[in-house]
């Protein structure tokens, strides 16, 4: 007895012993830990999107490459990935929603915008599932502006207020960013005490420091009359202002606390997955502390600053940057810098590293025409979020584009850290709920009244004759990936059985997208004429003046039976009825009693009812049999029962079982195809009701430049504001490659430019431009 109660003693010593070790844990070490512990885990995602032209116009096609890297070291994500690409309204309206097939971390595909489509600013959403288990904000999100006649911009009416730090501290020096149009701001008291003011710059910033008292509200006035409310003053806490290194001068961190605020802190500097720098920091006999790190101890690009007291608890943070990422700055040689109308043009590039080396990578590169841009988008950028490796999703690109190295820390003031929230880190409350997609996936959710016990879905795809089956899980729920790839968009139609009984007004939920939550406020209309709309319109008008000189030559493409792909699937139907070769009947009823074999009409209960003969089984089927009428599928024998003989062509029947399993569930009862000779009568035919539409990879067309066949008829003229694009142009292992295209007939500076990451993680950037001057025909 006495041993046993040595034993319990000893490993509950044991236990503390432990638990002590544990908490003594150095606070960064505990911290470097449980962030690998996540990236791990977790693998955060980063996602780029570069488009082909800077500008559009409704009817244009955009091109896009997609680039799906590794948050933390850009490295591209190996294997075989979907990545969701969506095209939205302002409102977050969905527009375009795309699936986009990824290989080793690269993808490219293409939307036409609508002739139809209304100008202004919409916004590109670009996100795979695993991304999912992460803030939405760190989704790819961009803006695509689609330009009419006049260009607009966006509306910057409202001032808001940023504090370094995110925290107002009481009695102490903050630093405040103002963000709004260009404006005088005076800070003022609740009680109209003025206390500082600021200038809202250019660049829509502004910038001032205030020592604020707990208990006292702050407003802000602009000189537009507008009132703004400062944050609420926090009564303990400490501040944070972080000035930048820039190579010469150490990067300096100055911490001030409130009155009463006694805890030993800790800050943490983050870079991806590593803490690059920690530090305890007394503030106990002094109010204030400066940190100062040298820049060479710091890491390029983008680096995450944080406050924590004695219990772990996060004080503040502050995003900033110390040094840019390297960029390869790719060597570009273009055999001459001015060229003529319709002339090749060869471009080398050659990309190395730092130290000389040749460097292996892919990139996209797009050629567009800078004298048909508004002047704000003629010039190159020096800077792009990829560069800058911020983990937010890119709404801001074209306004940081703008900024220089001491404007864009003060914009990273106004964001918020979102890659990781150092609370859960630190308790290790981080997991998934979302699997990465390498198929299209269908999931959703079954309306049933009876447990989903045995139930069991079947799906078939109509377009591409796709049939697959899933058992609802105990919530009623389905997923599962269609591991047969299928492009664009399809109908799946859907049969829910029981222990081989069908399951009657079975509603099905298809789960598609997240909402896409973003807003981007309202834009202003301005009287500046959008060169690129005017350049597209004239465009348009001489293609559509020359219209039939271009058609030369070309041959009508005949317009594919709409079974076929059924028909292969099966090896032909088994009976044919031409009607043609038939003296044709009054009714349907009467044509499928004397001329269709194999098929029965008969009324029960004085409604019409079709049954087909299933000939090996020497049975005939339970119930009505699916048609696929044009093209499209549909249980409706009433509309079937409606068509005239004379404006059907042919009649096909398939009626033996082994054929009739290519359609799974919804064949057991026969299949009639029917091809009639009405216009466009595919969008008559009621859809099952049992179906939805899902999306497929979306087919990826090929970019359409001058070639030489163009060149051979020098009197139609031939106008192109992008010249070229190619998404996929990857380096030898030396480093080296080659790109080649014609100019067209439209004159005047353009530019090239690319954009990609290396084998491991390095952006790869190029610019540069060359003219054409106008030569005459002979």
């Amino acid at each position: 007895m006495n041993k046993k109660i040595f034993m319990i003693l000893l490993s509950f010593k044991i236990f503390l012993f432990a638990a002590a070790q544990e908490n003594d844990e150095d606070f960064p070490l505990k911290a470097q830990r449980l962030l690998s512990e996540f990236y791990a885990k977790t693998v955060p995602l980063k996602i780029h999107v570069f488009f082909n032209q800077p500008q559009y116009v409704p009817g244009d096609t955009v091109f896009y490459s997609v680039s799906l890297l590794a948050a933390s070291s850009y490295t591209p994500i190996k294997g075989r990935q979907i990545v969701n690409v969506i095209l939205s309204e302002r409102n977050g309206n969905v527009k375009v929603k795309h699936n986009v097939l990824i290989h080793d971390g690269h993808g490219s595909n293409q939307f036409i915008l609508p002739l139809d489509l209304e100008s202004g600013t919409y916004v590109v959403t670009a996100y795979s599932e695993w991304m999912r288990n992460h803030d939405q904000s760190l989704f790819h999100h961009s803006t695509l502006t689609v330009g009419g006649d006049f260009l607009s911009y966006p509306k910057r009416d409202s001032t808001k207020f940023y504090v370094e730090g995110g925290k107002l501290i009481s009695g102490t020096r903050n630093k405040i960013i103002a963000k709004g149009p260009p404006s005088v701001v005076v800070i003022r008291t609740n009680n109209n005490t003025e206390i500082t003011s600021c200038q809202i710059g250019p660049d829509g910033m502004g910038v001032f420091y205030m020592t604020p008292e707990y208990g006292t509200s702050y407003k802000a006035q602009a000189t537009n009359g507008q009132f703004s409310q400062l944050a609420d003053v926090e009564p303990e806490g400490v501040s944070m202002i972080v000035t930048p290194g820039d190579g010469k001068r150490p990067c300096n961190i100055s911490l001030e606390r409130s009155r009463n605020f006694g805890s030993p802190i800790s800050l943490l500097l983050t870079s991806g997955d590593r803490v690059v720098f920690a530090a305890k920091v007394s503030l106990k006999e002094k109010p204030t502390a400066l940190v100062s790190i040298s820049s060479d101890k710091l890491p390029e690009g983008l680096i995450l600053a944080t406050l924590f007291d004695d219990q772990g608890n996060e004080l503040s943070a502050r995003m900033f940057i110390e040094k840019k990422r390297s960029v390869i700055a790719a060597n570009v040689v273009l055999d001459k810098q001015q060229y003529t109308t319709r002339e090749k043009v060869r471009l080398k590039v050659q990309l190395r590293d730092d130290f000389g080396k040749p460097v292996k990578g892919k990139f996209a590169i797009t050629v567009v025409g800078a004298t048909s841009l508004p002047t704000r988008l003629r010039e190159v950028s020096d800077r792009s979020e990829i560069e800058d490796g911020i983990p937010f999703g890119g709404l801001d690109a074209n306004y940081i584009n703008t900024l220089d190295d001491f404007s864009f820390n003060n914009y990273l003031i106004t964001k918020c850290w979102k890659r990781f929230n150092w609370k859960k880190i630190l308790n290790s409350e981080f997991g998934t709920s979302f699997s990465a997609q390498k198929f299209i996936h269908l999931s959703g959710k079954a309306d049933i009244r009876i447990p989903p016990d045995s139930v069991k879905v079947s799906f078939f795809l109509q377009r591409n004759v796709i049939i697959f089956q899933s058992y609802l899980d105990s919530l009623g729920q389905f997923n599962f990936p269609v591991a047969i790839d299928f492009e664009n968009e399809d109908r799946a139609s859907y049969c829910v059985e029981q222990r081989g009984q069908k399951l009657p007004y079975v509603e099905l939920t298809n789960f598609m997208i997240p909402p896409i939550n973003f807003n981007l406020g309202e834009e202003n209309d301005t009287r500046e004429r959008n060169v690129y709309a005017h350049f597209t319109t004239t465009k348009r008008s001489i293609d559509r003046a020359y219209f039939f000189g271009r058609r030369n030559g070309v041959t009508p493409t005949s317009i594919a039976k709409p079974h076929a792909l059924i028909e292969d699937e099966v090896f032909d139907a088994d009976w044919v009825i031409q009607l043609n070769d038939y003296l044709l009947l009054p009714t349907m009823e009467e044509t499928l009693r004397e001329i269709v074999p194999k098929v029965q009409h008969r009324k029960i209960r004085n409604k019409s009812e079709v049954r087909v003969f299933i000939d090996d089984l020497d049975k005939t089927g339970d119930g009505p049999p699916f048609y696929f009428i044009d093209g499209v599928m549909t249980d409706n024998t009433e509309y079937f029962l409606s068509l005239k003989p004379e404006q059907v062509s042919v009649i096909k029947v398939i009626c033996t079982s082994t054929k009739l399993r290519t359609f799974g569930a919804f064949g057991r009862n026969g299949v009639i195809l029917v091809e009639t000779k009405i216009p466009d009568n595919s969008k008559n035919v009621p859809v099952y009701s049992n179906s939805f539409l899902v999306n497929g990879i979306n087919k990826q067309i090929p970019f359409r430049a001058v070639d030489e066949s163009d060149l051979q008829h020098p009197r139609l003229p031939l106008i192109k504001h992008c010249l070229y694009w190619n998404p996929m142009v990857e380096t030898d292992e030396n480093g080296f490659a080659e790109v080649s295209f014609y100019t067209a007939d439209n004159t005047g500076i353009f530019n090239i430019k690319a954009c990609g990451v290396s084998e491991t993680g390095e952006v790869i950037k190029l610019q540069q431009q060359f003219s054409v001057a106008f030569k005459k025909n002979n």
